[in-house]
C-alpha cells in the first residue's frame, strides 16, 4: 500500500501546486478582450505571458491528471481510481470551460464553469494528498519499544 499511498501523495501534491499556480496567474489584473472573435481572443492569449503560462500549466495539469488515471487503472485500487477519475473530470471541466471562454465569445458562464472545475479539482487533489500522507504513515514500519 505504501507505493500506492506515495503515488497518491506525490501526484496529488503536484496537481495542487499546478492548480494553485494556474489560479495565481489568472489573478493578475488583465483586461482580456470580451465579445471578440475567437481568433482575436487566441491571439491575445498567445501574446500575453501570464495568460499563456496559465493555459500551458492548465494543459500540464490536464496531462498529469490523465496519466494519473492511467496509472491508477492498472493498480486495481478502487479508491485511487475513483479519486483520480473525479480529479480528471473536474480538470476537464475547467480546461474545457477555459477553451470555450477563449473560443466562444468570452461569456461569464464559461468563467463560472472554469472556476467551479478548478475549485472541485483542487478539493479532490487536496483530499488525495491528505489520504496519501495518511496511508504512508499507517504503513510505516513500527520500531519495537516505541
Amino acid at each position: 500500500m505504501i507505493d500506492g499511498a506515495r503515488i497518491l501523495r506525490n501526484v496529488s501534491r503536484r496537481l495542487v501546486i499546478e492548480l494553485a499556480v494556474v489560479v495565481l496567474l489568472a489573478g493578475f489584473p488583465i483586461d482580456f478582450p470580451r465579445d471578440v472573435s475567437a481568433g482575436r481572443a487566441w491571439s491575445f492569449l498567445f501574446r500575453h505571458p501570464s495568460i499563456l503560462i496559465h493555459a500551458v500549466i492548465g494543459a500540464l495539469a490536464l496531462t498529469e491528471a490523465v496519466i494519473f488515471v492511467v496509472r491508477t487503472t492498472s493498480a486495481r485500487r478502487p479508491r485511487l481510481l475513483i479519486l483520480s477519475c473525479l480529479g480528471l473530470f473536474f480538470v476537464l471541466v475547467a480546461f474545457g470551460a477555459g477553451t470555450e471562454y477563449v473560443s466562444g465569445g468570452q461569456h461569464d458562464l464559461a468563467l463560472n464553469l472554469m472556476t467551479l472545475g478548478w475549485v472541485a479539482a483542487l478539493v479532490v487533489y487536496i483530499v488525495g494528498w491528505v489520504l496519501g500522507r495518511r496511508g504512508m504513515r499507517a504503513e510505516r514500519p513500527r520500531v519495537a519499544g516505541q
